[in-house]
């Protein structure tokens, strides 16, 4: 008796396990969607140079220099907008 309860046990999770391994093989999720491109627009004085563009994650640091004045804009990546703008100026000796 206790012989034909455990092959039917097996017989029910061989079954099973063929089962899901049939169900993952015909739904498999489709290809990821890409993030949209978006357009951030840093407005800068007229002549002025960027030096240097830092990446870190989903942030990315503008140093904008004109002149003698210096900035940084800091951009979320990700949602395409400046968080700050931060001016950075000489102290007086």
């Amino acid at each position: 008796m206790t012989v034909y309860i455990m092959g039917g046990l097996l017989v029910i999770m061989l079954v099973a396990l063929l089962g899901g391994i049939a169900w993952k093989a015909t739904h498999r999720a489709g290809p990821e969607e890409l993030p949209k491109a978006s357009l951030v627009e840093i407005a800068t004085p007229a002549g002025a140079t960027i030096s240097d563009v830092t990446l870190d994650g989903n942030t990315m640091a503008v140093h904008v220099v004109s002149g003698a004045n210096h900035e940084v804009v800091v951009i979320d990546t990700k949602k395409g907008a400046i968080i700050s703008r931060v001016r950075l100026k000489s102290e007086a000796p």
